[in-house]
């Protein structure tokens, strides 16, 4: 898969505040998406990959590598099709699109495998695929299993590995309740799939000490847990409850002898059942929660009542309602510091003011008001039993605006706030990494004693390829790698990084799916910062 037409080599010159020197990088596409259908006009009959006769365009649907995990010298992805779109016609906001490069097609869709009733909202979903890339060989193998219950998954969102076996899971297709699919990490053997009912949601993995656990949104309660797994390559679904959050539990990091939970308040983001919850205005703003101190043997369910919320997004966002539309984006412990960034969908806080107030006067400067990028922070003494916490805003604003709704006294308005930190400044530039089309803070890897940090960038009309950034140390600010998606433009987001000894692996998001450079990507990243 390594072709040099896919190399590239960036020397930084970015000039930074600090003055940084230069680093030289290396990446390469090592797996990609293959083509998993012939399209074959809008509107079109379905037509199987293997009926692409010349008269069609071979199409890639998996669009997201949505689960990344590594066990031993294998890096396994679970795929998600067509994610944008599916996004978007569960919100009501689908538009249909046909263009060389990418087609959504909505309630057009002839794809057999949803329902008539559902195609406005699904019809451009396909089951999800599981890919596995060999480091050692070089090599990409597709283990999809064949698995009926792959059909009624949204997506596989989430991967993790441990104890010799690697677990899939992502939310049914209707959101409520999530599937989750086991292999056995040596042989590659499918071991079988389970639904567990009672949650809605489940996105990320971690392992500490050699105990693994994830988050998932309680499907009834909204609220989220954090689960221990117990399992085993002979009983792969053996799960305990270790911490009770009042949010969907959507990261995880492990940091200075505790795991740490970000949350997402109620929005599309998460499941169907968090956008009834998003709709109805219930819910708690995204926050951070801290666990008890881990012990010898890991968190159990006696820890589950004893997590601590030490940050929300309302120690920030100076509008309430907004807040409101914010989420935790990845997290990761660097220098002593935990990082964090924050989740603002495009035009989801003017979608919170527009259910909180009803229908705003002015919707053009509703929508550049409401508007947010990332925001990024660290902090440092979080557990600290007699020092109170330092939290920094790294990249973000002093200021926002803050919407009061017309009253029978006067007509709406729009007022600059200090942010709720006392307006501080950041540290070391505005919101998006001084792009405010960065609205994911969606990954990071700290690799060769640096912190990388994938963003997703959401560009009206198409994309300018995703951003790439880099924190050499903790007492500089970030130089960007690249900003144009690094091996095309046409990937969106970098939705997941993994470390090895010797390279960085970055799971590219890229929703260009009748592009032969369209489909999700994994890229091996090496370099000055690498050993």
């Amino acid at each position: 898969m390594r072709s040099p037409a896919a190399l590239a080599l960036l020397v930084l010159t970015a000039s930074t505040p600090a003055g940084l020197l230069a680093q030289e990088y290396t990446w390469q596409r090592v797996a990609k998406a293959e083509p998993d259908e012939c399209y074959n006009g809008f509107g079109q009959p379905y037509l199987d990959i293997s009926q692409c006769d010349g008269t069609g365009v071979p199409k890639r649907n998996q669009t997201y590598p949505w689960g990344m995990a590594l066990a031993g010298h294998r890096i396994w992805i679970g795929t998600g099709a067509n994610v944008t779109h599916v996004a978007r016609g569960a919100v009501g906001q689908g538009s249909p699109l046909d263009t060389p490069d990418t087609v959504a097609e909505y309630g057009a869709s002839q794809y057999p495998g949803v329902p008539e009733e559902l195609k406005p909202l699904l019809g451009d979903w396909r089951p999800p695929q599981v890919w596995v890339y060999d480091i050692f060989r070089d090599e990409q193998i597709n283990v999809t299993p064949d698995d009926p219950l792959l059909g009624f998954t949204l997506g596989l969102r989430s991967a993790g590995a441990n104890n010799g076996a690697v677990i899939l899971a992502g939310p049914t297709l209707l959101g409520l309740g999530i599937n989750l699919f086991a292999f056995d990490a040596h042989s590659l053997r499918y071991l079988g799939s389970t639904t567990m009912w009672q949650y809605s949601n489940i996105r990320k993995w971690v392992v500490v000490d050699s105990v693994m656990y994830t988050g998932v949104q309680d499907t009834f309660s909204g609220g989220g847990s954090v689960l221990r797994w117990r399992g085993n390559r002979w009983f792969p679904f053996l799960f305990d409850v270790v911490g009770t959050l009042d949010n969907d539990v959507a990261n995880l990091a492990y940091h200075d002898g505790r795991l740490y939970a970000g949350t997402w308040a109620a929005t599309s983001l998460s499941s169907l059942a968090s956008l009834v919850e998003f709709i109805s205005g219930s819910g708690e703003p995204a926050a951070i929660w801290m666990s008890p101190p881990i012990r010898r043997f890991g968190l159990s369910w006696i820890d589950a009542g004893g997590w601590t919320k030490v940050w929300s997004v309302t120690d920030y966002e100076p509008d309430p309602v907004i807040a409101g539309a914010y989420g935790i984006g990845e997290m990761a412990s660097f220098d002593g510091h935990l990082y964090w960034g924050t989740m603002n969908p495009p035009f989801s806080g003017f979608g919170a003011l527009a259910i909180a107030y009803g229908a705003p006067q002015d919707p053009i400067a509703a929508q550049m008001f409401s508007n947010r990028a990332v925001s990024v922070f660290r902090a440092h003494r979080l557990g600290h039993l007699f020092l109170p916490p330092q939290i920094e805003l790294l990249y973000g604003e002093s200021e926002f605006p803050v919407y009061t709704p017309a009253t029978e006294q006067g007509d709406e308005s729009w007022d600059f706030i200090d942010n709720r930190m006392g307006g501080v400044a950041p540290l070391y530039g505005a919101s998006g990494f001084d792009n405010p089309n960065n609205y994911y803070f969606w990954s990071m890897g700290v690799f060769g004693g640096a912190l990388f940090v994938g963003l997703n960038e959401f560009v009206q009309g198409g994309t300018t390829g995703a951003d790439l950034w880099v924190f050499p140390d903790s007492g500089s600010p970030a130089m960007l790698v690249d900003g144009a998606g690094l091996t095309t433009p046409l990937n969106e987001g970098f939705r997941h990084m993994i470390t090895t000894p010797n390279a960085l692996y970055i799971g590219a998001t890229n929703g260009a799916n009748l592009s032969p450079e369209g489909g999700w990507e994994l890229i091996r990243l090496e370099g000055a910062a690498g050993p």
